[in-house]
């Protein structure tokens, strides 16, 4: 391992590095609009960016993009549920899941509702009975016309608490330490110790309600040439979800701020008893002009990202170089934890699935693993070599050795297009099942860890 050197330098946490001088006015796109019979569920045709966790036996998923079908029209919406899937329960993707949903706004009409959010981060804190926590996330911009569309907030608050039994949210300031929203940031949990950490990050207009209402004209004209520009955003977020301590910790060692990309937490393994973050992927800014979507330079996969001393007052990162099987650069893949050895912890897996290279347009449909303290990959599933892989979408452990991934965007024309409003044709564009099918837009996909199959 090579030491790239403390985490605190002089470089801030969560620095807005740079944006660019236009923001531009509303983008309005009619769509179709459905009649009294539409069913988020039954009428979803995909679904991606949103966040999703494991909690006891559960899988929640929260906010993100929905692609609806109804009487052969197509439109954007966004997820205005939080869904569960119960894992205790025998079930088969193509005839029996179901999907409770959870409606997004406080039982009292007195409390706070939290905005809905597209690539954000979601957090089980275990520690708290009830509770679960949502964090960060840009607005979805793609179609004003949606009945529970709204423009970004003016409210700069990040992190939401969410009581499932109560059905109350209460927000919870942490604009000291967090004084941007990011989105699009890498997201992991100490799942035993309820700390939830969300890595670097974006900016963008649908950040800030200033940001969103900024106007730019050219020749008298409103221009949206600057609708996909972002803004890179340095640290590693650190919560304590039971006593809401917030640290954001300076990242400059480990590289340049990306976006999409992974992180993972592997409980026991390191130096210390903290266990070790695993940072790796994802796209970082290429610094050769204003910042988009898509004109970044991938983060290459032969190089992971360490660091065990998150808890310490003098954080340090370590760059280790990977072997084997290394992936293809990609962002906006899916990241599972697999099994680490029973007894002393000296060894553990993590897979990733999916992802897309803005670059050519490439949306992969593969799974490999990485194995440490080898630090070796292996690719465990090709993927289909006849349908177009996914991106956007999330992984969860489904039992002992298995995987379930969610949803996912299966054309390159659609990356961003939440925040950009730059509709693509949508009749063109993949569905996931549904779109008015027996158990539409489950868009589910299990796979067997250890022989990598899709079950």
């Amino acid at each position: 391992m090579a030491v790239s050197g403390p985490c605190l330098g002089a470089m801030p946490p969560l620095l807005l590095l740079r944006y660019g001088v236009a923001l531009l006015a509303m983008v309005s796109w009619t769509a179709g609009q459905a009649d009294d019979s539409f069913d988020p569920v039954y009428d979803r045709c995909a679904r991606w960016h949103h966040s999703a966790m494991l909690r006891r036996t559960s899988i929640f998923i929260d906010g993100g993009v929905e692609l609806y079908q109804d009487n052969h029209t197509r439109w954007l919406g966004s997820n205005r549920y939080i869904y569960e899937f119960d894992m205790s329960r025998s079930w088969d993707a193509s005839t029996n899941f179901t999907e409770s949903r959870i409606g997004r706004y406080s039982a009292s009409s007195s409390d706070t509702n939290p905005p809905n959010m597209v690539r954000g981060g979601l957090f089980a804190a275990m520690s708290e009975t009830n509770h679960l926590f949502t964090f960060g996330g840009s607005t979805f911009l793609a179609n004003d016309s949606d009945p529970d569309w709204a423009p970004p907030s003016r409210d700069p608050t990040t992190l939401w608490s969410f009581d499932t039994e109560l059905r109350n949210w209460e927000s919870v300031d942490i604009s000291a330490v967090v004084p941007w929203r990011p989105n699009w940031g890498a997201q992991a949990e100490d799942v035993a110790h309820s700390v939830g950490f969300f890595l670097n990050g974006q900016f963008d207009r649908g950040s800030s309600y200033g940001l969103y209402s900024s106007v730019q004209y050219r020749g008298g004209e409103v221009v949206n040439d600057t609708f996909d520009q972002i803004s890179y955003l340095g640290g590693l977020v650190m919560i304590d979800l039971h006593t809401r301590e917030t640290r954001n910790l300076s990242t400059q060692a480990l590289g340049r701020p990306r976006v999409a990309g992974g992180l993972v937490h592997a409980p026991g393994f390191g130096k210390t008893a903290n266990g070790t973050l695993v940072a790796f992927g994802g796209m970082a800014s290429a610094g050769t002009g204003e910042d988009t979507f898509t004109n970044g330079d991938l983060v290459d996969f032969s190089t992971v990202g360490l660091c065990d001393s998150f808890w310490d007052e003098n954080v340090t990162w370590v760059n280790q170089t990977t072997t084997g099987d290394i992936p293809s650069p990609r962002m906006d893949f899916c990241t599972c934890p697999g099994q680490k050895s029973p007894n002393d912890n000296s060894s553990y897996n993590f897979y990733i699935h999916g992802g897309i290279d803005p670059t050519n347009g490439t949306i992969y449909d593969d799974v490999y693993v990485l194995s440490f303290p080898s630090f070796t990959w292996t690719r465990v599933s090709a993927g289909s070599t006849t349908s177009p892989g996914y991106f956007g979408h999330t992984c969860n452990s489904a039992g002992k050795y298995q995987m379930l991934a969610t949803g996912g965007a299966r054309d390159a024309s659609l990356l961003g297009v939440e925040t950009t409003a730059d509709i693509p044709n949508l009749n063109a564009t993949t569905c996931d099942g549904g779109g008015g099918s027996a158990n539409a837009g489950a868009g589910v996909r299990l796979f067997d860890m250890n022989e990598g199959t899709r079950l």
